[in-house]
C-alpha cells in the first residue's frame, strides 16, 4: 500500500526567510527531581503546510521538484522496508538540563550538533571521536516565542501561548561563548556577551522541515536522510497500587484505611484480603518512557517532552514486556530514580555485563549482586565475582528521600550496610525484596512495593528507549508523537579546519576549537571486558 507522507515545507526561494525559521514541536517539557517528575504545559505547533507549498514551483536550489516529491510521497509496493533496527552513528554525548525546563533547548542542541559533527567528518576535517559542544543556553536566548502582540519571550519552565520557535542563522554558538545557567531563573534566555557573540563563526540556514507523525515514517527517514531529528510527546507517570496496611506505614506515610484516598485493588490473590490500596508514582530506572494503561498501573499524563530521535529496533523487549520501540536521546542526568542505557546495549550490540561497564546505572536493582547468606557475601569468591559483572555488592541505607520511614517503623538506619539476597514477585506488579545485614547476617524483607523504588532506599547513559506500544497509545488516548527533521547547511567558514580560504573575517577560530571534545568509547569483544585474571 502506498505511504503518505507528513508535512513538508520547504524553506528555500522567494517565500520565506531563511532567516527565521519556523520550528514544531521542541516545546513543553519535563524536568527530573530526585523521584518526582516536574513538567511544563503543552504549548505552540506548526500547521501542516498548504497543498500549494507542497508543490510550489519555486523551489529554490535545494528544495524537491514534483516528481521527487510524488516519489517520496508514495513507495512503489516493490521497494524494500526499512532494516529491522538502525541506529544513527556520530550522536553526541547527553547533557543534563537539570532544574530546568529546559528539554527543547537541547533537543534543539542535539540536532545542530550531530549535523555539524557528521557535515565535518565527510568532509575531513573532524576524526570520528571529535565534535563540537555547542551552548543550549545561546540557543535558548536566540529562540524568541512572540505571541501575537510580539511582546513576549519564554520564560520560567513553560512556552504556554507563543507562536512556533524562530531558529536564526547565528542560533549555533560554541558553548564557552555562552555557559549552560543550570537554575531556573530571570536570566534562563540571557547570553550577554556581545563581543564573543559576534566573534562567533558558525552561520547555519536550514533547507527544509519536515514534521513526521507516524512510526513508519520516522523509520524510513531515519535511514534515508541520516539526521537525527527532534521528537515531542506526552509525557505520562506510570501509577502503582500498593496496599494500605500495617506494615506499608513506612512506605506510604500513615496509611490508614479508614481516612486515606483509596483505589480499588488489583484483582490477584496477594490482594484478597486487602480492603484499600493507595496509587503512588513508580520510578523508571531502565531508560523506559511510559504510555497508556496496564491492569497493574495506572498512568496520568504530567506535560509534555522533548528528545532527539536516533534510532530504533523493533526486536528489542523492554522490561515491561514490550516490544520495539524508538531509542533517543535524553537529557536527564542518571541516578535515584532514572536510568539510561547506551544506544549499543539498546541496539542489542553488546550483553548486560558490557553494558554495565559503560554505564553502570549502579542504582538500578538489577545491577546488584545477589547472594544467599552473610559467610556468602563476604567471601573473596563473592566480591571478585562481583566485580567481574561489574555489580554492586555493598549497598547502604538512604533516607535522603524519607523513603525509609521514620522512629519506630523505621526499615534501616542511614549508613547501615546491606547486601542483596533476593526478590520475588507479589502480584499488581508489585515484588518483596529481601536484604541481609552486613553487621550481623539479619534478614530485612521489605513490604509489597515497585521493584524499582529499591533505589529510593537504597544507594551504591542518556539514552532511553520509546517503545512503540507506548507511541500508540498515547497518540490514542493524547497528542500524537511528532519528529521534526531538519535539513540544516552549514556554512563552510563554520569549520576551523576547513580550507582556510572558506574563513570568515573578523570571526575567531579559537572558539570552535576550545569547545572541539572527543567522545570516549568502549568496545568489547566477549562478554567480560577487561578482565585481566581469570576467576
Amino acid at each position: 500500500m502506498a505511504s503518505l507522507r507528513t508535512d513538508y515545507l520547504s524553506l528555500d526561494g522567494g517565500r520565506r526567510s531563511l532567516n527565521a525559521l519556523s520550528l514544531v514541536a521542541f516545546v513543553s517539557c519535563a524536568v527530573s527531581i530526585a523521584c518526582s517528575i516536574y513538567t511544563s504545559s503543552a504549548v505552540a505547533t506548526l500547521a501542516p503546510a498548504k497543498p500549494s507549498a507542497l508543490y510550489s514551483e519555486d523551489r529554490g536550489r535545494h528544495g524537491r521538484d514534483w516528481e521527487e516529491e510524488f516519489r517520496y510521497m508514495y513507495r512503489p509496493s516493490g521497494e524494500a522496508a526499512p532494516p529491522s533496527k538502525f541506529a544513527l552513528p556520530l550522536i553526541t554525548p547527553m547533557q543534563n538540563q537539570k532544574q530546568r525546563g529546559s528539554c527543547w533547548v537541547f533537543s534543539i542542541a542535539g540536532v545542530l550538533e550531530h549535523s555539524y559533527r557528521k557535515f565535518a567528518v565527510d568532509n575531513g576535517w573532524f576524526d570520528p571521536d571529535e565534535y563540537l559542544r555547542l551552548s543550549e543556553q545561546g540557543i535558548g536566548a536566540a529562540i524568541v516565542c512572540k505571541t501575537g502582540d510580539g511582546d513576549s519571550a519564554y520564560t520560567g519552565n513553560s512556552t504556554e501561548g507563543g507562536e512556533p520557535e524562530y531558529i536564526s542563522d547565528t542560533v549555533a554558538l560554541p558553548w564557552s561563548v555562552c555557559p549552560y545557567n543550570p537554575k531556573h531563573s530571570i536570566n534562563d534566555t540571557v547570553c550577554a556577551d556581545e563581543k564573543l557573540l559576534e566573534a562567533s563563526p558558525l552561520s547555519l540556514r536550514v533547507a527544509s522541515l519536515h514534521t513526521y507523525y507516524e512510526l513508519s515514517e520516522m523509520k524510513e527517514a531515519l535511514v534515508k536522510h541520516g539526521r537525527a531529528m527532534g521528537f515531542s510527546f506526552a509525557f505520562f507517570n506510570r501509577a502503582y497500587r500498593l496496599p494500605c496496611t500495617g506494615e506499608m506505614h513506612p512506605l506510604l506515610g500513615r496509611c490508614d484505611p479508614d481516612k486515606a484516598q483509596c483505589v480499588p485493588c488489583p484483582l490477584e490473590p496477594n490482594f484478597e484480603n486487602v480492603e484499600c490500596c493507595m496509587s503512588r508514582t513508580g520510578s523508571s530506572m531502565h531508560g523506559e518512557f511510559y504510555g497508556g494503561r496496564t491492569p497493574d498501573s495506572d498512568y496520568s499524563q504530567e506535560g509534555g517532552h522533548a528528545v532527539l530521535l536516533v534510532g530504533y529496533n523493533d526486536n528489542y523487549v523492554s522490561p515491561t514486556g514490550m516490544v520495539g520501540g524508538l531509542i533517543v536521546k535524553n537529557s536527564w542526568k542518571d541516578g535515584v530514580g532514572a536510568g539510561s542505557h547506551t544506544i549499543d546495549y539498546l541496539m542489542q550490540r553488546h550483553s548486560p555485563i558490557a553494558e554495565r561497564k559503560v554505564c553502570p546505572n549502579v542504582h538500578l536493582p538489577d545491577s546488584w549482586y545477589p547472594c544467599g547468606s552473610l559467610h556468602e557475601c563476604s567471601s573473596e569468591k563473592v566480591r571478585i565475582s562481583a566485580k567481574a559483572m561489574h555489580k554492586v555488592l555493598r549497598l547502604e541505607c538512604n533516607n535522603g528521600f524519607g523513603f525509609a520511614g521514620e522512629g519506630k517503623e523505621k526499615i534501616c538506619d542511614d549508613g547501615d550496610e546491606y547486601f542483596f539476597k533476593n526478590v520475588t514477585k507479589f502480584g499488581g506488579g508489585l515484588s518483596v525484596s529481601c536484604f541481609i545485614a552486613a553487621r550481623d547476617g539479619a534478614d530485612l524483607c521489605l513490604p509489597p512495593m515497585w521493584y524499582e523504588d529499591l533505589t529510593l532506599l537504597f544507594s551504591p547513559c542518556g539514552f532511553y528507549f520509546f517503545p512503540y506500544e507506548s507511541f500508540r497509545s498515547i497518540a490514542a488516548t493524547q497528542d500524537t508523537p511528532w519528529a521534526t527533521d531538519l535539513d540544516v547547511h552549514w556554512d563552510l567558514g563554520s569549520f576551523a579546519n576547513a580550507p582556510r580560504h572558506y574563513r570568515r573575517h573578523g570571526k575567531d577560530y579559537s572558539l570552535l576549537e576550545k569547545d572541539t571534545l572527543r567522545q570516549r568509547r568502549d568496545d568489547f569483544a566477549g562478554p567480560f571486558p577487561r578482565l585481566v585474571r581469570p576467576l
